[in-house]
């Protein structure tokens, strides 16, 4: 059926809203001849509020009128609004009842899909993949469209399940020691390998750290040999007799070497160690604190 306009005619101009707007005009540029570039003193502010008063006056009486000719004007499309969007809310009403019915009809389809594709899954999930894989993690939300078929689904479902079961066999094929279970449920929340990968050498790395702090605290804690204060040695069987002959004095063309060591052993090993380098001609005392 066809909306037919019977006033205003379509296609014809709306007639202007005719009134005495030069006569106003000209009134009003007469009346601010008196308060236009007019300099105001501070003994003249009391003066200066009632001009301003004034002025506020004669501008709300035009704005008055202005809103007393745009209610008039637009009554009649306001009442012609309200008609149009009574007949658009029946047309609404009814739109939505077929709506609702189709949602209800493609939501059952979409379940359906939904247990075909969960059935995919469970065929074709490797074994030891069914306590390790969530379909929900894989599920991407347009295999529920209609213009996916259930074929692509399958090769979808089952490149993934074969990326998942090569990835879990690279990861446990690496040395990562203790940190095996971490990084397969790092790779489990979402079957990203790369990251996986990044994860464990992050746990490797600050194992490494913990190890060198540790072997360096380890260190700090050992005495070093002072040859000018080590205490006497308790008295301890007497240390075995070296078997090879104690060496010449070094010749005095041969070059001198300098070697700092830290040894660790008991008194009676380091007397002996200290006997046998003096029996060899060896100078030897504390390391040098730079």
């Amino acid at each position: 059926m066809d909306v037919t306009i019977l006033a205003p005619v379509q296609g014809q101009q709306l007639p202007e809203i005719a009134w005495n707007y030069n006569e106003v005009k000209a009134w009003v540029q007469e009346s601010l001849t008196n308060y236009q570039g007019r300099v105001y003193g501070p003994e003249q502010l009391k003066e200066a509020k009632a001009d301003r008063a004034k002025l506020n006056h004669l501008k709300e009486a035009l704005e008055t009128r202005r809103r007393e000719v745009k209610k008039l004007w637009n009554e009649p499309y306001i009442k012609f609004e309200a008609q149009m969007k009574e007949c658009t809310g029946l047309i609404q009403e009814c739109n939505g009842a077929i709506a609702e019915q189709i949602n209800r009809a493609e939501d059952g389809e979409r379940r359906e899909k939904l247990g075909k594709i969960e059935d995919t899954f469970d065929a074709f999930c490797p074994a030891e993949l069914a306590q390790l894989v969530e379909l929900d993690k894989l599920m991407d939300p347009r295999w529920l469209n209609k213009s996916v078929s259930m074929e692509a689904v399958e090769r979808e479902l089952r490149t993934r399940l074969g990326q998942i079961k090569a990835g879990l066999a690279a990861l446990r094929g690496i040395a990562y020691q203790q940190d095996e279970e971490a990084v397969v449920n790092r790779f489990l929340q979402d079957y990203d390998l790369e990251a996986a990968l990044a994860y464990g050498k992050q746990l490797q790395n600050q194992r490494d750290v913990r190890q060198v702090t540790a072997a360096k605290q380890q260190m700090a804690s050992v005495p070093v040999l002072d040859a000018e204060h080590t205490p006497p040695p308790e008295p301890e069987p007497p240390a075995p007799a070296p078997d090879a002959a104690p060496l010449a004095p070094p010749a005095e063309d041969e070059p001198l070497l300098t070697l700092d060591f830290r040894v660790r052993g008991t008194r009676r090993q380091l007397a002996a160690l200290k006997a046998w380098l003096k029996d060899n001609h060896i100078d030897y005392g504390r390391v040098p604190q730079n």
